[in-house]
């Protein structure tokens, strides 16, 4: 009867200290942005966390961006159409509001993204020490995103088709 007391403090103690693989910080009311990473070299790839990590977690009401993650299908710059060009690039957007852009197996960028349903905008404030910040209009339909530059940031010129990629 006495070792009760003992495996129950021990079982206790497991369960408190198992690692939490949605938490990059030790401080619980540390801001989404104060989670990010400093480098790309300590990035993990958002792509390769498995849908059974977020069981019990709250997801977003934003599904539709943060289900799976998305391979750059189309680019149009200035009139220009870019297909083969932009194979290879990825875009994974996760419900704690991380997100990270890459081009096969390298993660380019990373930061937070916030998404405003009354206006359809996304925008990506960059983390990382390349890129800048975005803001996009967000058409959605089925497993295909379309992002429409907006001129807040001078990128107006440009639309972009995503394409889901399930994992």
């Amino acid at each position: 009867m006495s070792r009760l007391p003992v495996l129950i403090s021990f079982f206790i103690l497991i369960v408190a200290c198992k690692p939490d693989g949605a938490k990059h910080s030790s401080s619980t009311s540390a801001s989404p942005t104060a989670q990010v990473k400093n480098t790309l070299n300590d990035q993990i790839d958002l792509r390769t966390i498995d849908v059974a990590d977020l069981k019990g977690k709250e997801l977003s009401k934003w599904t539709f961006l943060t289900r799976g993650y998305f391979a750059k299908a189309v680019e149009i710059k200035s009139g220009e159409v870019k297909v083969d060009e932009v194979k290879g690039q990825w875009m994974k957007l996760l419900d704690d509001q991380r997100y990270q852009f890459g081009l096969d197996d390298q993660i380019t960028q990373y930061g937070i993204w916030s998404y405003d349903n009354d206006k359809s905008l996304i925008h990506f404030e960059n983390q990382s020490p390349v890129g800048q910040n975005s803001e996009w209009k967000v058409a959605a339909g089925n497993d295909n995103v379309v992002f429409v530059g907006s001129p807040r940031y001078n990128n107006n010129g440009t639309q972009i088709k995503w394409e889901r990629v399930m994992q």
